[in-house]
């Protein structure tokens, strides 16, 4: 199960996530909207069979 992430202190820092299925693709975009984090969608979902 993937836990939601805290809106609160998180708000500033990661408005939003961007997950593009066309391009495997899952980025945080920050406030200013800058990429703060971006990976593809098998490697972020890697783990959630294996719980």
């Amino acid at each position: 199960m993937v836990e939601p992430l805290p809106v609160e202190g998180n708000r500033k820092i990661a408005p939003w996530i961007r997950v593009s299925v066309a391009s495997q693709r899952l980025t945080l975009i920050g406030a200013g909207g800058q990429t703060i984090f971006e990976s593809s969608i098998s490697t972020a979902a890697r783990g959630v069979g294996e719980q």
